[in-house]
């Protein structure tokens, strides 16, 4: 038995609604005395809810609007009353709902109520921003058992769409609980169409051992647990030329002032996602100072399962979109912005060990920015072939050259000496950087030979240095062993990612397919079970309009009658009807009587038609009426709501 929680009516009242109970699974909220008896442990999890609101109120700088999805004893849509506008919780069960109205009466929360509902019903009536903050906490693997999962991602979905942050706790397929069967192999596939995710924190529940997720999700704000904020776009490829090389592990969103990264780490993009990511936290933590031609890092947080970049916006475009759009521009005037961005860099000790077309970003005011920050480093040892930053960069600029061809790919080609080249000073520049020891070789000298170049003639007489050239035999040596697994590897990518949208696209047509075999089965059925009712109603209709028919021939002898007999053109009967006092003015009174008496009698006549044409026309609108409702009738019977 209860102890009693007070003497007054009210408090006696909710211990009632508590008795009657049939499990307490949260903490009953204001009442102390029932916490050790709730199943779950809530306030690890309340501390998390409550600072993505706190988060929330200050963005908007205004109380929230809260909608609690499965609110149970409303544990956590009673805690967030003292700073929400309105809330509004939903539960199946009529005693947890009974009691949850108990507690707002109890508080005097008249801004919070609770209704007997089951979600999909509920969701399915949202309108656009009906509110700031959902909680779904824990019963989504409810609604995917009771209804599918493709069901409880649309629902997901249209959450997503009509509020502006979703918070979830996401059960496992591993939980060894009869639900799991139907849940998805990735819990994060139930959010794959929402653009937002970061995960929280994960929790161990009352079931099992098995950690959930605590997801903030949202397709208008993004949030590192520390910092929120508004974005009004998205993508998931970085530029025109990824073709799905980072498996769909990054997400880049666009706000007026930021750009935010963020990285996921938990398929097989891993440990690259961690590398990277691991050097911008360095360089962000250690409050590096880049030059101005590098956006700077706002703010860098981490957590076990992803990264979250927000770095400076810069107005302008990625060089690889401008080439992509056909757009024009000098490829002179690149090369040596590229040479003076770089000899910067180096004077700083640091190179960009993954200069692409992609990683270069055109300001408005004709600035190169570089991007991609955590490919800088102090190293001259690029990641990938040619291994080397001065001879990746005599392919960039083979990049630039060829802007518009079919000639770049994201596999490196050695297009080293100025063979490859047309312009007059590229050539020549090219050619004194290979007449120089390449291990003399610098971003200053590359500036300072880009310069004497543009003084030099193309004829001028430059070999290339005898230790180079087994330098480049070497390069062609190691392009030979190294590319091929390279375009094997993006080549496996994209086999892939055609293997993912084939298997997905099979599915969809297996799953139409049945449908279109049901249906079919069901017509089959209804017109079985309905044949004679089908019958008599096509009879009626097929009568409705033999009448119709006739209507309209007897009209047509009418108009043939009429014009026979008074030499008139229905056409053109308003105009003389008009003219007929002119045509008889100058007749004597009698034959004007004469003539007043047949234009009534004319006038009859077309008024009597106008009747039968506006009776036929009401026959017309009952035809089509009854044509569409009964086929409204027929797909409500096959597919009922």
């Amino acid at each position: 038995m209860l102890n009693s929680i007070g003497n007054n009516n009210v408090s006696d009242k909710i211990n009632r609604l508590v008795e009657a109970l049939p499990e307490r699974y949260q903490p009953i909220f204001g009442f102390e005395d029932f916490t050790s008896e709730a199943e779950r442990e809530s306030s690890d999890r309340l501390a998390i809810v409550m600072n993505i609101a706190n988060l929330l109120v200050k963005h908007l700088q205004r109380p929230i609007r809260v909608l609690d999805l499965g609110c149970a004893q409303g544990f956590f849509s009673l805690n967030l009353a003292g700073i929400s506008e309105s809330i509004v919780g939903i539960d199946y069960l009529d005693k947890n709902v009974e009691l949850c109205t108990g507690l707002a009466e109890f508080h005097h929360f008249e801004h919070v109520k609770f209704y007997e509902n089951d979600i999909a019903s509920f969701v399915s009536t949202l309108e656009p921003d009906s509110y700031d903050l959902v909680l779904g906490l824990n019963v989504f693997h409810h609604v995917c058992h009771a209804i599918g999962y493709d069901e409880t991602k649309r629902i997901i979905n249209k959450i997503a769409q009509n509020s502006k942050v979703l918070l979830t706790e996401l059960a496992l397929k591993e939980e060894p609980l009869y639900w799991a069967e139907s849940l998805p192999d990735n819990v994060y596939s139930n959010l794959d169409n929402v653009a937002y995710q970061y995960t929280l924190q994960m929790f161990a529940t009352h079931l099992s051992d098995v950690a959930r997720p605590l997801i903030f999700s949202s397709n208008y704000l993004w949030c590192d647990g520390v910092n929120i904020g508004e974005f009004s776009s998205w993508k998931d490829e970085p530029h025109e030329y990824s073709h799905g090389y980072h498996l769909n592990s990054r997400r880049y969103f666009f706000s007026e002032s930021n750009v935010i990264k963020c990285y996921y780490f938990n398929n097989g993009q891993k440990q690259n996602n961690l590398q990277e990511f691991q050097k911008e936290y360095s360089y962000f933590k250690s409050g590096h100072t880049f030059p101005s031609f590098i956006p700077a890092i706002v703010s860098c947080t981490q957590n076990t399962w992803q990264g979250v970049v927000v770095l400076e916006k810069v107005e302008g475009e990625l060089l690889s979109s401008r080439i992509a759009a056909g757009g024009d521009f000098s490829h002179k005037d690149i090369i040596s912005n590229l040479l003076t961005n770089v000899t910067e860099l180096e004077k700083n000790g640091l190179y960009h060990t993954d200069l692409r077309i992609w990683n270069i970003f055109l300001a408005k005011d004709t600035q190169l920015n570089f991007i991609d920050i955590g490919s800088i480093t102090t190293d001259i040892r690029t990641t990938s072939w040619p291994f080397n930053v001065f001879v990746d960069f005599i392919i960039l600029v083979q990049d630039v050259i060829k802007a518009h061809s079919d000639e770049i790919t994201a596999v490196r080609y050695p297009f080293l000496l100025d063979t490859w080249y047309d312009e007059s000073q590229v050539k020549v520049w090219i050619s004194l950087i290979w007449s120089t020891p390449h291990s003399d070789w610098n971003f200053k000298l590359f500036l300072d030979l880009w310069n004497k170049a543009e003084q030099l003639s193309e004829s001028s007489n430059i070999d290339i240095h005898p230790v180079n050239i087994k330098y480049w035999m070497k390069l062609v040596e190691t392009f030979l062993v190294f590319n091929p697994r390279e375009e094997k590897f993006i080549n496996s990518l994209f086999q892939k990612n055609f293997f993912d949208y084939h298997y997905q696209l099979s599915g969809q047509l297996e799953k139409t397919t049945n449908f279109i075999y049901s249906l079919d089965a069901k017509v089959k059925e209804f017109e079985a079970d309905n044949s004679q009712n089908l019958s008599s109603i096509e009879d009626k209709i097929n009568e409705m309009y033999k009448e119709y028919h006739d209507a309209v021939g007897y009209l047509d002898k009418r108009i043939d009658q009429l014009n026979e007999g008074n030499g008139f053109s229905v056409a053109t009967i308003d105009d003389k009807l008009n003219n007929f006092d002119d045509k008889f003015s100058s007749f004597s009174d009698a034959y004007n009587i004469s003539s007043e008496n047949n234009r009534k009698e004319l006038t009859e006549k077309i008024v009597m038609l106008e009747q039968q044409c506006n009776q036929l026309t009401k026959q017309i609108e009952i035809i089509n009426t009854k044509r569409p409702s009964l086929l409204q009738r027929i797909i409500d019977k096959l597919l009922p709501k």
